[in-house]
């Protein structure tokens, strides 16, 4: 009797950091917000980023914009309400197609107001919590899953260090307990780095950081980590989501304005910074977004401080290494008949071609030249050789690729195999 044993385990695409390809691109819409520094940003569903306030060369602003990342299009909303003119403010993703706003600095007073966008109603909505966290500003808030938020830091007379959570579908804040966390610190960055994690780098408490903190919220736990390399200290930087459990970070203050791109890999516990030919310039006070939570399009960046004064720039980042749709794939093997198998996967978007692996012992990594390589949109490769013989068990690995990604780019983390065997 001919038996198929397979173990079945997810191959996830990830793309190693380069120099093969830019990964920025200036975009030209017709009309954008005015150049601005300390203004929110955030993922508002769909393929779309929300920017609110800002300072505005001088004065406050409480302007709400919509940048719509397929049409490359920023169009200024009109609620019939909104939150106080103001800067500072930290905002985040709560789940379907709505953000969270809390704080905020109106010029002498800072804010504790919450407030709920909604994209397709485009209202704003304020709501009444009870507990909140204290007025303040230059905290960050992210996403950290579900609907919910986390916030950490900021500035209310003092440096603040108390971890709070927004639970959009309950209304409520959570002050959390964990027993260690980072010291109080505002002009932070802090980004969804999958699951229920959130990444924290930098900020300032009388001098500039440049500690690595990631939130687990199953656990209500902070975990200072430890990479062998990172950014330098520095505060007015930004991070973004780009999927596989890491984020981008650009720019910020180390003394001066600061251009450099740097990449976080929680899995691997490691910074390694990203350069490339065409990027924003040097700048601090920008914020960045991602537009989508999965990691599968492109960030978007807006304004800063510039040498130059405020900035008005719209930058994506994506399409060069991080080619951010490429996603998963997985292998599926069927004996059709006694001497022939089928390989076959899910279509892995952006692909341009499939490369299958094969080995008589488990792969560490792909190197070398591909068993196969089928062009997409076909997803199935049958073969026959070695099917029946008792002697012979094949490993098979496959990893997608399109036009920017080589083999030798492509770094993989996991791998399916199978064997078949004559018995009784």
């Amino acid at each position: 009797m001919r038996k198929l044993c397979m173990a079945f385990l997810l191959c996830l695409i990830h793309i190693g950091v380069s120099n093969a390809a830019d990964d920025w691109t200036q975009q030209s819409p017709s009309t954008s917000p005015s150049a601005r520094e300390y203004h929110s940003l955030a993922y508002g569903g769909g393929d779309q980023v929300v920017l609110f306030g800002g300072w505005d060369t001088g004065t406050t602003d409480g302007e709400t914009w919509i940048y719509d990342l397929s049409a490359d299009t920023w169009t200024q909303q009109s609620p019939s309400s909104s939150p106080e003119e103001s800067y500072g403010s930290g905002m985040a993703f709560a789940g379907g197609d709505q953000v969270v706003l809390y704080g905020g600095n109106t010029v002498g007073s800072y804010v504790e107001d919450t407030w709920i966008y909604d994209v397709s109603a485009s209202t704003w909505t304020q709501q009444s919590t009870n507990p909140s966290p204290s007025n303040r500003y230059r905290h960050d808030m992210a996403y950290i899953g579900g609907d919910q938020v986390l916030l950490f830091g900021g500035y209310d007379g003092s440096y603040d260090a108390e971890t709070w959570l927004y639970d959009l579908s309950a209304n409520t804040w959570t002050q959390k307990s964990p027993p260690a966390s980072p010291s109080g610190r505002y002009h932070h960055a802090m980004a969804y780095i999958g699951g229920d994690q959130v990444v924290l780098f930098g900020g300032y408490r009388f001098g500039v950081i440049g500690e690595t903190w990631v939130y687990d919220l199953s656990e209500d736990i902070w975990t200072q980590q430890s990479p062998d390399s990172n950014p330098s200290d520095r505060s007015n930087h930004t991070m973004s989501y780009i999927g596989d459990d890491q984020v981008v970070l650009f720019g910020g203050s180390t003394g001066v304005t600061n251009d450099e791109t740097w990449i976080y890999d929680l899995s691997d516990d490691n910074w390694v910074q990203d350069v490339n030919t065409i990027q924003p310039s040097s700048r601090a006070s920008h914020r960045m977004s991602e537009s989508s939570m999965d990691g599968s399009t492109y960030i978007v960046l807006f304004g800063g401080n510039t040498a130059g004064g405020y900035n008005d720039e719209t930058w994506t980042f994506g399409g060069g290494d991080f080619i951010t749709p490429l996603g998963s794939m997985v292998l599926n093997i069927d004996l059709l008949n006694p001497t022939t198998a089928r390989i076959s996967w899910n279509a892995v978007t952006g692909a341009t071609n499939y490369d299958l692996y094969r080995s008589m012992t488990p792969f560490l990594n792909a190197v070398g030249s591909p068993w196969q390589t089928v062009s997409a949109p076909t997803t199935q490769y049958d073969y026959t050789d070695g099917i029946g013989d008792p002697e012979i068990n094949y490993y098979i690995l496959g990893k997608a690729r399109n036009a920017t990604q080589s083999s030798a780019e492509s770094n993989i983390v996991g791998e399916i195999d199978y064997a078949v065997e004559d018995g009784e």
